[in-house]
């Protein structure tokens, strides 16, 4: 008797066991989906995001390419003030390194 006792309170304890493990799966299974609709949805997001920042800089760039179209001499002026600046910098830096190394 004993025996059948322990054996029907195994099965029990078994059984609940068995239970409580399908809950979790379908608990995780449920977080899962959650977690999987969430992603998809930030995805979603972000590709919306991409598209409006594409369509925004290339209306710029659009822009852009409208000013110097229409202000060569503006531009040209610009690009070589800027590489007259890159140059001195330039010579500014290797004057410094070289300064430094003299120390050595």
């Amino acid at each position: 008797m004993a025996a059948n006792d322990t054996k029907d309170t195994l099965e029990k304890q078994l059984t609940d066991l068995r239970e409580e493990f399908d809950s979790w799966k379908e608990q995780a299974r449920g977080r899962a989906e959650d977690f999987g609709d969430d992603v998809s949805d930030w995805a979603d997001d972000a590709v919306e995001q991409a598209r409006g920042t594409g369509r925004a800089l290339r209306a710029r760039t659009l822009d852009a390419a409208d000013v110097v179209s229409e202000n060569p001499t503006i531009f040209s002026s610009a690009a070589a003030l800027a590489a007259v600046a890159g140059i001195a910098a330039g010579i500014l830096i290797g004057q410094a390194m070289e300064r430094h190394r003299r120390w050595f």
